[in-house]
């Protein structure tokens, strides 16, 4: 059989802690715990808004990085393109001679008596140098 529900009034009076006390304790328990969570809070957005700082900092190195190598790009570009348009300016004849003048001098590793013995026997290392594109 149930026991019969006791009068508030009873409770209260054998209850170690007044209800007032425990709703206060309850309070601070809550305050307390919203204090820690705002605290931590805090923390994880400091911590999130350092890596933030780093990772912009790394972005714009990397951007850094990237205009100096368009602008070098840029630079060696324009210097092409100079050389191809003094190249339109020449004459037909002009563009087509190859002035090589490493090919004039005697290959590694090899005599100079022999260099005049190759495609063109018997010429002078002069002469073959003419040949090739200009005097020596």
């Amino acid at each position: 059989m149930p026991i019969p529900p006791a009068s508030s009034a009873a409770i209260l009076k054998h209850s170690p802690v007044p209800p007032q006390r425990k709703v206060e304790n309850r309070r601070q328990l809550i305050i307390s715990e919203f204090e820690e969570l705002h605290q931590f809070l805090e923390e994880e957005q400091q911590i999130l808004l350092s890596r933030l700082e780093d990772e912009e900092k790394e972005i714009l190195q990397k951007l850094k990085d990237n205009v100096t190598q368009l602008s070098e790009q840029r630079i060696s570009l324009n210097s092409l393109i100079t050389e191809i348009e003094e190249k339109c300016l020449q004459s037909g004849i002009e563009m087509l001679q190859v002035r090589v003048l490493p090919l004039c001098l005697p290959p590694k590793n090899t005599e100079a008596s022999r260099w005049g013995q190759g495609n063109h026997p018997g010429r002078t290392r002069e002469a073959q140098c003419d040949i090739v594109g200009g005097a020596s």
